[in-house]
């Protein structure tokens, strides 16, 4: 088995947060578990912070939750705070068997029993990241093996008929499909990478190398002749063809990229990079391409190694352009709902305040903020940064501050007058809304420690 501890804290670097090689740690890391600790304690953290808003309405679905205001001294002592609060509710939401809670209701409501072997496999990528500013602590490790074992066991199957070919199966009582077996799918194999590295970087002997590249195998089975990927599969039905996944692409990128700096194999580079290529051929012309954060993810950690790829689809400078493009218009969106008159929703980007499409593009402008730095793009950056500041301040607020639900994200940050059906989920939580707010907070709160005010 290969050597990991210089390796593995590649997951890190290629994180959400995306900041080993992209923010820096820094001396500020070394004081980061105590800050945050401090920021939130007694249990109701923020408890003498002023109540900026008494308008019942606006307010709506906001009791239990978090309040920072607009412009807030501190952010990343703050975001550290709230990161170990998101913390602690995944360990204490990860059963003795390593499976997660997957949704819950604030107010006690009983829940689908569904479940998402993706979000599982993000969820362990995000608590991997937590060793980036020290916050892992011995529970949150244990969990993350605990996860790790689960994943493995219960989800990680061969291909059938194809040789050395692993993937992320999801159950049939689980998922709903057309198909009448299991299925595996494109984003399931690139989160299985980065959630097994990420335990692997804390026991290297708790997952095989050899089945990661057989993960890594199923995403290049998934990739059609032209770079462009399938992005379901199953036994009875093989590849499904009209399914078409805007986020699995980025994810399988990045988690080929991540496991290229564990055994160095360039067939996982040279398929990102034709990935990647493909999918800014497919969005050429567009006015406004998707906001496919994980692509922004994914190209901070492929474009420091796209050199090693003799004529790729597309040149580099168009890989940079592309995303920097998204994440324009991912700040474009956040500055057209910035309505002074309702703080709450201040940083978010949408009018709706919903917390994981906030946090999930945060993720992307973290990782881009990182990307323009090392290369000296200090426009780009000038326009990230507050972006990312307001972002980071909104998705403190989507965040539950006591009670046994503390430490979870809802998924809207406040109802909406006169819209009973989304008010039904606003105070739901989910594995994944946590997960993300906590990935783009680990971020933030690096970039906010020489101070963000």
């Amino acid at each position: 088995m290969a050597s990991t501890r210089g390796t593995l804290t590649v997951v890190g670097a290629l994180g959400s947060a995306l900041a080993i090689f992209v923010l820096g740690m820094g001396v500020g890391q070394q004081r980061a578990a105590q800050s945050a600790a401090a920021a939130i304690a007694p249990e109701r953290s923020g408890s003498d912070a002023p109540r900026w808003s008494t308008d019942k309405e606006k307010r709506a679905g906001r009791d239990q939750l978090r309040d920072v205001q607009p412009g807030v001294k501190g952010l990343s002592a703050l975001a550290d705070a709230a990161t170990l609060l998101a913390r602690d509710y995944l360990v204490r939401e990860t059963s003795p068997t390593g499976r997660l809670t997957y949704r819950r209701h604030l107010d006690g409501r009983k829940m689908a029993a569904k479940y998402n072997v993706l979000r599982h496999s993000g969820t362990m990528y995000a608590l991997g990241m937590l060793s980036q500013r020290k916050l892992m602590n011995e529970e949150s490790a244990a969990a993350l093996a605990r996860t790790a074992k689960y994943l493995q066991t219960e989800h990680l199957r061969d291909v059938k008929g194809h040789d050395g070919v692993k993937a992320m199966f999801s159950k049939k009582s689980e998922e709903s499909s057309k198909s009448t077996t299991p299925e595996a799918k494109l984003g399931g194999a690139g989160l299985g990478i980065l959630g097994l590295l990420a335990a692997r970087e804390q026991d290297p002997e708790s997952v095989a190398l050899d089945d990661l590249q057989a993960l890594a195998r199923f995403i290049l089975m998934m990739m059609k002749e032209d770079g462009s990927f399938h992005s379901k599969w199953s036994a009875d039905r093989q590849f499904d063809f009209a399914f078409k996944s805007l986020f699995y692409p980025g994810e399988a990128i990045l988690g080929l990229v991540a496991l290229y700096h564990v055994d160095h194999d360039l067939r996982w580079i040279e398929a990102a990079v034709k990935g990647a290529g493909r999918l800014v051929i497919s969005r050429r012309g567009q006015a406004r391409p998707p906001p496919d954060h994980w692509l922004l993810i994914a190209s901070a950690a492929l474009l420091p190694v796209y050199e090693k790829v003799n004529s790729p689809l597309v040149p580099e400078k168009e890989l940079y352009d592309h995303v920097a493009k998204i994440a324009g218009q991912m700040i474009e969106d956040q500055e057209r709902t910035f309505r002074k008159d309702d703080p709450i929703v201040q940083g978010a980007f949408d009018r709706a305040g919903r917390c994981t499409p906030a946090a999930t593009r945060l993720e992307g402008l973290v990782a881009l903020y990182g990307l323009a730095r090392e290369r000296g793009d200090t426009v780009l950056q000038a326009r990230i940064k507050p972006a990312l500041i307001r972002g980071g301040e909104f998705t403190i607020r989507c965040q539950i501050e006591s009670g046994p639900m503390r430490g979870g994200v809802v998924r809207a940050a406040r109802a909406m007058k006169g819209d009973s059906r989304f008010n039904r989920r606003q105070r739901e939580i989910r594995v994944d809304y946590v997960q993300h707010a906590m990935s783009a907070l680990l971020g933030i709160a690096r970039l906010c420690e020489t101070g963000c005010e």
